[in-house]
């Protein structure tokens, strides 16, 4: 049986505990998050298990330059510099859909350190 280490809910409580076990809200944060009802905007398109998360990116970064970057890799099915919806600044991070999922675990492994999924 495969299994995702992607969650199928958001708990709010579990995402603001150390350990997984708080059963009280400690913190303003968890209480508002608990509160809310996340809608995604159109612009969330994709499935979160075959996304690569890239962060502190240039401010200059532009879609053309990140997909040159990791088509060195293979091919990229869907990528996009995240801007702030006010400014339009760019928040320099970007999710990108790789064509070679399969293999996104695997290109990972060195860069992870003491993490446990």
């Amino acid at each position: 049986m495969a299994t995702s280490r992607v969650p199928s809910s958001y708990d709010p409580l579990k995402a603001g505990s150390i350990d997984g076990t708080d059963v009280v809200a400690h913190d303003r944060a968890v209480v508002r998050a608990l509160g809310s009802n996340y809608r995604p905007t159109h612009l969330s398109t994709g499935q979160p298990d075959r996304c690569l998360f890239v962060g502190r990116l240039n401010a200059e970064t532009t879609v053309e330059s990140l997909r040159r970057t990791f088509e060195k890799l293979g091919d990229v099915a869907e990528c996009r510099v995240v801007h702030d919806p006010v400014t339009l600044e760019s928040r320099r991070c970007a999710p990108l859909a790789p064509a070679w999922v399969a293999a996104t675990a695997q290109l990972m492994l060195p860069f992870l350190h003491n993490v446990s999924f």
